[in-house]
């Protein structure tokens, strides 16, 4: 019998629902689902700027160090970045991830440099943009989005 997954919920994705790709992208960063937020995430809310100072960020930070240049570029190729294109990609940087994300008119999300301007890196199973949204990053960004909405 071939086991079918159950339903996504379009308006709330857990970790428990979370797609294969996302999963996948978080095992090789070495960040638990277990660590992320369980409710849906907007920018409505207080807070929408990501930096990677814990006190500020909205979304937790998490400082990934890649164990060798190969860890690394088993990631970049899953973010699909071709890695012989970025030898000088760094061996540490900071990634922030969520299951369900909404940018909303008038609440940009704020992407901040890392110290020494390291790439960022984000990794969303679902994120929303509704009209009007806006991303702004002050560094380079590498962003792996499972399903992508705009409103």
């Amino acid at each position: 019998m071939k086991h079918e997954p159950a339903p996504r919920d379009p308006q709330h994705v857990t970790a428990a629902d979370a797609s294969p790709f996302f999963a996948s992208v978080l095992a090789a960063l070495g960040i638990k689902e277990s660590d992320l937020p369980t409710d849906p995430q907007s920018t409505s809310a207080t807070g929408h700027i990501l930096t990677n100072d814990a006190a500020t960020s909205w979304l937790k930070p998490f400082a990934v160090t890649f164990q060798d240049t190969a860890h690394r570029d088993a990631y970049l190729k899953l973010a699909g970045i071709d890695p012989a294109g970025r030898p000088d990609f760094p061996l540490a940087i900071t990634v922030f991830a969520a299951n369900d994300l909404t940018v909303t008119h008038g609440n940009p999300l704020l992407i901040e440099a890392a110290v020494g301007l390291t790439p960022v890196a984000i990794n969303v199973d679902k994120l929303t943009l509704q009209t009007g949204a806006q991303i702004s990053c002050n560094s380079s960004l590498v962003a792996t989005v499972q399903t992508l909405t705009k409103q």
